[in-house]
Parts: structure tokens; C-alpha cells; sequence
């Protein structure tokens, strides 16, 4: 099981099962993984110590106030640790390594390149109305750019005859 041991990998495991997904919390009190996992404490103990040794955990030391303390004596006492999982930087790198797109093959960049040719030769060779259909189907566009298309169609201008836009007066 390499640097981290049995018994912490399965610690590790049990921590996981542990956790509480609606709040989030992960504080299970040493004495009870140790009596899931049917270890002594102390080896649970040293489990913890070598998974955050190697990264893949930590915990915050948490305490609470004592209810009657006694002149001089302690006013805190030990509360169970609050845990969280990590990840080293080089399993990190590894994991982000194993997500990256690999190269496309050959056989699909050379499809695609002949879908596009295909896709180019075929606009080409359709009506404006064709191409408007084809872009923009039934949607909020089609309607307006088929208007369009058949004012241009008719000889229709878009600007006055002059070619200028007429000039407002100003008062």
C-alpha cells in the first residue's frame, strides 16, 4: 500500500462515509473510527498522521469551554478534531492530466473538414431564402430577414432615393 499503509487508506475511506453532506461536517471523534475500523486508537492515530504527512488530509484541533472548572485548573478540554480532505499538488497535476482532451484523430478532423466542404458547396448553391432557412429556421430572425431578402429582391431601397438621409430641422 506504499508510504500510507493499509490502515490509513482505510481510515481515509471511512472518513469519507463519514461525512455529513448537508452541513458538511466531518468530526467523528477518534475512538470511533477506531472502533469501525476495529483498530486501536493510537493506530488510528498514526494513520491520520501519514495521510496529512502526504497531503491528502487536516484537521483543526477544536476545544471546548469546561462547565465548572476548578481553581487552576484546565478551562478548556479537548473536543473531537474537524477534518478535511486535500489533495497533493502531484496527484493534482495528475488528475488535471488525465482530464485533458487527448489529440482528435486524423479520421475526424478529416470528416469534419469534409462535412465543411460539403456544408460550403451547398449554400453556395442555394437561394438567399434557402440560406435563411437553414441559418435561422423558424426563429426570431427568419421573418424579419425574409422580409428583408424579398425588399431587395424588388429592387426595394433601404435609404430615401437621394441616397441621404433626410435632414431634420431644427427649431
Amino acid at each position: 500500500m506504499g508510504p500510507l499503509g493499509r490502515v490509513a487508506i482505510d481510515v481515509a475511506d471511512e472518513l469519507m462515509g463519514m461525512r455529513d453532506f448537508k452541513t458538511g461536517r466531518l468530526d467523528p471523534a477518534l475512538v470511533e473510527i477506531a472502533k469501525r475500523l476495529r483498530v486501536a486508537k493510537q493506530t488510528v492515530v498514526s494513520a491520520l498522521r501519514r495521510l496529512k504527512l502526504h497531503g491528502f488530509i487536516d484537521w483543526f484541533r477544536r476545544t471546548r469551554p469546561v462547565e465548572h472548572p476548578e481553581p487552576g485548573g484546565p478551562v478548556v478540554e479537548q473536543d473531537t478534531n474537524a477534518y478535511w480532505f486535500k489533495l497533493p499538488k502531484w496527484a493534482l497535476d495528475r488528475v488535471r492530466a488525465s482530464l485533458k482532451r487527448g489529440p482528435v484523430p486524423a479520421d475526424v478532423q478529416t470528416h469534419a473538414a469534409d462535412q465543411a466542404a460539403q456544408l460550403a458547396s451547398m449554400l453556395a448553391q442555394a437561394s438567399p431564402e434557402e440560406r435563411i432557412a437553414f441559418w435561422h429556421g423558424d426563429g426570431p430572425l427568419s421573418g424579419p430577414l425574409k422580409a428583408l431578402q424579398a425588399s431587395l429582391a424588388q429592387g426595394g431601397a433601404v435609404s430615401p432615393a437621394t441616397g441621404l438621409n433626410p435632414r431634420r430641422e431644427v427649431k
